[in-house]
């Protein structure tokens, strides 16, 4: 399977996501924040990268260092009228975007879905 890196500053949904991930068969690594998340790509490329805090930064840094990267995007504040991180995110590359709270078989099916591109 694949090996995913998970960037969530919330410890649960991060326990949670490794879960649902490991029960697909998937390596699953976790990192705070971006700035740990870029870190740990750097030295350990993954299929499959989920930023969350700092997403944008994050993401255009990883396009930086890998333009093949595959990145779902994940938030809990979609969009205001200000700012939609979903929409930017899609924009600057992200494969999939995904609203918290969100049922599990949407992410697994958009790791699937990500994974085979």
């Amino acid at each position: 399977m694949a090996d995913i890196l998970v960037i969530e500053d919330n410890s649960e949904i991060r326990t949670l996501i490794r879960a649902m991930l490991e029960r697909e068969g998937h390596e699953v690594r976790e990192a705070l924040d971006g700035e740990e998340g870029v870190a740990q790509y750097e030295d350990q490329p993954a299929d499959l990268f989920m930023p969350k805090r700092g997403g944008i930064e994050t993401i255009s840094d990883l396009l930086e260092i890998d333009p093949d990267v595959k990145i779902i995007a994940m938030t809990a504040h979609g969009s205001d009228e200000k700012y939609d991180f979903l929409k930017v995110a899609k924009a600057l590359g992200a494969v999939a975007t995904l609203e918290k709270p969100f049922v599990s078989k949407n992410l697994i099916d958009m790791v699937a879905t990500a994974l085979a591109r």
